[in-house]
């Protein structure tokens, strides 16, 4: 198991972020920024609370690893203002119109379906 720390999540993200700015591919910059978001709000994680690594827990604070890909819970997690973030688009799969949360976009983009936003936030059955 691969527990990064503070410093390397916060280098990942840059280069992931970089990786990103230069792929022609929507989707697989997507991605790329996802998981940028993703290292970077862990690392913030780890630097607030003062742990070591994505496994290292305390008396107060769970491990970063709990959250998985669930940035929407991290971004509560670290007390981050929804006017700092915006509203997280509501999306769906191209293929069957299926609604994606925030936290399984990346499944979608990582198995090559093709998601697109959806307009309308409150249209029934969208989860953010």
């Amino acid at each position: 198991m691969i527990d990064p720390s503070f410093r390397t999540l916060r280098r990942r993200s840059g280069e992931l972020n970089v990786a990103a700015d230069r792929e022609q591919d929507e989707d697989t910059a997507a991605l790329l920024m996802f998981y940028a978001a993703e290292c970077a709000l862990k690392a913030v994680y780890l630097d607030q609370h003062k742990l070591r690594d994505t496994s290292s827990a305390n008396a107060y604070k769970r491990a970063a690893r709990f959250f998985g890909h669930d940035l929407i819970g991290l971004i509560e997690e670290l007390n981050i203002p929804a006017n700092a973030v915006g509203k997280p688009p509501a999306t769906k799969l191209r293929s069957n119109n299926s609604p994606l949360a925030v936290k399984t976009l990346h499944e979608a983009w990582r198995y090559g379906e093709k998601a697109e936003r959806v307009n309308d936030f409150d249209t029934p059955g969208f989860v953010i």
